[in-house]
């Protein structure tokens, strides 16, 4: 399994506009980063959670050039605003691309993108999804996937465990549930944004 951390900023990116902090000023390209995203490689499919502001880019920069599957962990901007992006993954794929999450994260994409979900919409460029609800652990192209329920302030959103790998964002808190879908793990990928 190869991972690819696609942005590891805030919401905001780093740098942020306007701010003339030291980390925003900052020459070293470790301080360039877009927002979340990772794209994870199997010998069975090509996976990519989250579509950000800057999916394009981030895909482009990391020759990336074919998505299996799509997997939302939640509905802000920093994580879905990218999503018209898609357009040019179904060219790849050869049909409608498969995006997965919970019913609240779903409803949302359709409210925020109506015309893409809108049967008055004759025109083209639009992307072209099934979108999916997740209830329980799932297979795609043959690798098990699990939600992981966890919390972002009051919000339920969801992580994602892959093989021995789990990837978590936005996250305040973990539910003793979700820890015990943690077990055997051998990485995970916690943000900290704060203490």
């Amino acid at each position: 399994m190869r991972i690819s951390f696609l942005g590891t900023g805030t919401s905001h990116g780093v740098p942020v506009i306007g701010c003339s902090c030291k980390v925003c000023k900052s020459k070293n390209p470790k301080n360039k980063r877009n927002r979340t995203s990772i794209h994870i490689k199997t010998k069975n499919t090509n996976l990519l959670i989250d579509t950000p502001p800057e999916m394009r880019l981030e895909l482009i920069m990391n020759n990336i050039q074919h998505v299996d599957a799509v997997l939302i962990t939640h509905a802000h901007a920093d994580h879905i605003m990218g999503f018209d992006d898609i357009r040019a993954l179904n060219w790849q794929l050869g049909h409608e691309m498969p995006v997965y999450s919970d019913k609240k994260t779903l409803e949302s994409l359709k409210r925020i993108f109506p015309y893409i979900f809108s049967k008055e919409n004759h025109g083209g460029g639009i992307p072209q999804v099934e979108l999916i609800e997740i209830k329980k652990e799932l297979k795609i192209y043959g690798e098990n996937i699990i939600p992981l329920p966890i919390y972002h302030g009051k919000n339920l959103i969801l992580g994602y465990r892959i093989k021995k790998f789990a990837y978590i964002t936005d996250c305040s808190s973990i539910p003793d549930q979700t820890k015990k879908l943690l077990t055997g793990v051998d990485y995970i990928a916690v943000d900290s944004l704060r203490y």
